[in-house]
């Protein structure tokens, strides 16, 4: 049975929680339409999100947009329920700059 979250029930962590992200191996999709080796594109994923919300040092609700780009080189693919479950749980946790939640989604 997959861990992948996509379609599955869901909690809601009340913390960050990075583990939520799953990586979904690009090889196994590229092979089965014959690319191996060096792409024959360039390109890259684009995830927007429009209400990327977190509390700020005096806990009080903060709400930004935010554009995560991840390069078509990169091994793998963000499965998409598991993205949405990670940024979401920073609404409940503090930063004390935004310069700092940025840190934390490219780590």
């Amino acid at each position: 049975m997959s861990k992948l979250p996509l379609g599955r029930e869901t909690t809601y962590p009340d913390k960050y929680a990075p583990e939520l992200l799953h990586a979904i191996p690009r090889a196994e999709g590229r092979a089965a339409i014959g690319i191996e080796g060096e792409l024959p594109f360039r390109g890259e994923d684009i995830w927007n999100a429009w209400e990327l919300t977190w509390l700020d040092s005096r806990g009080r609700p903060s709400v930004a947009m935010a554009e995560i780009r991840v390069s078509a080189t990169s091994p793998n693919i963000i499965e998409s329920k598991s993205m949405k479950l990670s940024l979401g749980s920073l609404s409940m946790t503090r930063f004390d700059a935004a310069a700092e939640i940025v840190r934390t989604i490219s780590g």
